[in-house]
């Protein structure tokens, strides 16, 4: 996908929502045979002066020429409050109605709009102003200026001519939205380091900041590490590098419709103990997925916001050996929680998603959200009538990649037990089966059966997975299956005892990697899991204000090389930081 220059909100509105909105915008009564109201409209010589009426010619369809590797702006001024529009469709398209814009103007002020777009291979564009179909609250006619352009791109625009520079401060620049719309950075990473780097733009203008990685030929197409970010003040990128990632990364400073000067400062460290976070439980799993996943062919989708059809997860993520991404449970807030995740699927090179759950844990609008931004990607949905069976559908799912001999048996009413067994169904590609507290679920059962396993590792203790079931479980297969039970007197206890069976008894991991999580919510942890597993590490839970014992006392006595935090402040507090990294060795 080619990266029209503006903030990714904008973006997605151009490529998804331009044909849906079509149909409210540009009702097909308006067109007429030819004129300026839709593909191919006319040639007409910028500055275009010219009225709009809302009842009955609410649309100019404009011709306009665009080399190869020019920036075409376009600004559009109207009355205050009387809003005119402007959208860019592409060479070879045939009609606003059915076509999707690559690029969707933006407010400057209250009485101007500005669009900006680049084109790479050139041809003839159709430059589309309109009055949206919601504004109620405007006379009949609307009177416009539209001034636009195209320009050669010139400087350090792209990665070619990057500027040295980072690691370093009072590093300063300018930014024209017209002539000279970014400005772009290299670093050099290795695996273990964390880039941070800040940008102050000058006060009151809209200036953006994102990070492109190793092999990037241009930032005018591709996949960016970070989402685009958008309005005025100070912008800032963390980034910690994964395994693998090794290379010459670029931060790029750019406008869409401002012009001014900025101040860059960046430094590189290697964090022993790095927190890896977004503003969100979406953003987190992101960021996590960034922090240790190059690239991936596959992608898991749990739903955050909700943890039963989310336990199972990581098993299936580590046999695809790919990240577990979370999503809500609906698609209205898609521009905060799922068009990350897009981004993230489209760098990662994600061809097919498995979505775990049924429809009320992920719907097929969401689903569908990605189909629609990715294009050609398979999605195959891992669900069945409740809980346990839907973790019998993982492991039936897993079962078809990578056989296992054993399962994780944990409660399906709670999820903290769960997650302390995820690092380790995802790095030995274990199934992880819910029961009922009391009872074996038949399901689980079922499967330990059919699919001959011989070891059931039971964690948490009899309030969670009483001793009826454990004995259960131990008569399956004729009694030739064996249960082993790990558990403590917390939550807590219970993480650090599943860890020691699991990396000290089992050697399923190492001590070097200890992953660090909230015990009191699931969705930090669940990703964070898949993170550990891939690195073959350990996981611990605690409390979010304090280090919990149990969680001290793994790190102390193991002295991992590097501890990585799962989730913001909030989630794990400064004093849980501060305790760890007095731990390190």
């Amino acid at each position: 996908m080619t990266r029209p220059i503006r903030p990714s909100f904008h973006q997605l509105s151009s490529v998804l929502l331009a044909a849906a909105l079509a149909t409210a915008l540009f009702p097909a009564t308006v067109f007429a045979a030819g004129g300026d109201d839709d593909i191919p409209g006319i040639v007409r010589v910028s500055p275009v002066s010219d009225t709009l009426t809302k009842s009955s010619d609410p649309i100019d369809v404009i011709q306009v020429n665009i080399g190869a590797g020019e920036i075409f702006t376009a600004e559009t001024a109207f009355a205050s409050r009387a809003w005119v529009a402007a959208e860019l469709y592409a060479p070879g398209s045939t009609s606003i109605s059915s076509d999707v814009s690559v690029a969707f103007s933006v407010p400057y002020t209250s009485t101007r709009d500005r669009l900006t777009y680049y084109s790479a291979s050139g041809g003839t564009y159709y430059l589309v102003l309109y009055v949206p179909s919601d504004q109620y609250w405007i006379s009949n006619t609307l009177a416009y200026t539209a001034t636009y352009t195209a320009t050669a791109l010139t400087g350090d625009a792209d990665v070619a001519s990057a500027k040295a520079g980072l690691p370093g401060s009072g590093l300063s620049d300018s930014l024209n939205w017209q002539s000279d719309p970014n400005d772009v950075w290299s670093v050099d990473l290795v695996e273990g380091q964390e880039l941070y780097v800040t940008m102050a733009p000058q006060s009151g203008r809209d200036f953006d900041l994102t990070l492109w990685g190793p092999g990037t030929t241009t930032v005018w197409g591709g996949d960016a590490l970070t989402d685009y970010d958008w309005g005025s003040g100070t912008d800032s990128i963390r980034f910690f590098c994964p395994p693998a990632g090794d290379g010459t990364y670029y931060a790029e400073a750019f406008s869409t419709i401002d012009s001014g000067t900025y101040a860059l400062s960046a430094s590189v460290s290697s964090p022993n103990v790095p927190r890896v976070s977004g503003v969100d439980r979406w953003l987190t799993s992101v960021a996590i997925s960034k922090s240790t996943f190059e690239s991936a062919s596959n992608v898991v989708l749990a739903t955050g916001s909700d943890f039963p059809d989310a336990l199972a997860a990581s098993s299936l993520a580590g046999a695809l050996d790919c990240p577990v991404l979370l999503v809500p449970s609906s698609s209205a807030r898609w521009e905060q929680s799922l068009l990350p995740a897009a981004y993230e699927m489209e760098r990662l090179g994600v061809d097919t998603i498995y979505v775990v759950g049924g429809e009320k844990a992920i719907p097929t609008s969401v689903s569908s959200f990605f189909e629609d931004f990715l294009g050609s990607v398979t999605v195959k949905r891992v669900a069945s009538s409740n809980r346990y069976k839907t973790a019998v559908a993982v492991a039936n799912t897993l079962f078809s990649i990578k056989a296992s001999d054993t399962a994780f048996l944990v409660r399906g009413d709670d999820f903290a037990d769960a997650l302390a067994v995820a690092p380790y169904a995802f790095s030995q590609g274990i199934p992880v089966l819910l029961t009922r507290s009391k009872t074996l679920d038949a399901s689980a059962a079922n499967f330990i059966e059919s699919r001959n396993i011989t070891t059931v590792v039971v964690a948490g203790g009899p309030a969670a997975v009483s001793s009826a079931v454990s004995v259960a479980a131990d008569r399956l297969n004729g009694g030739a299956t064996t249960v082993v039970r790990r558990s403590g007197a917390t939550r807590y206890d219970t993480a650090l005892a599943v860890a020691n069976y699991c990396v000290g008894s089992r050697g399923w991991g190492s001590w070097d990697f200890v992953g660090v999580a909230t015990g009191l919510a699931f969705p930090d942890a669940l990703s964070g899991a898949a993170a550990t597993g891939e690195r073959g590490g350990a996981l611990l839970l605690t409390e979010p204000g304090k280090l919990s014992a149990p969680a001290y006392m793994g790190i102390a006595a193991n002295d991992p090389d590097l501890a990585m935090l799962f989730g913001g402040p909030v989630a794990l507090s400064e004093t849980v930081k501060t305790r760890v990294q007095n731990l390190m060795p």
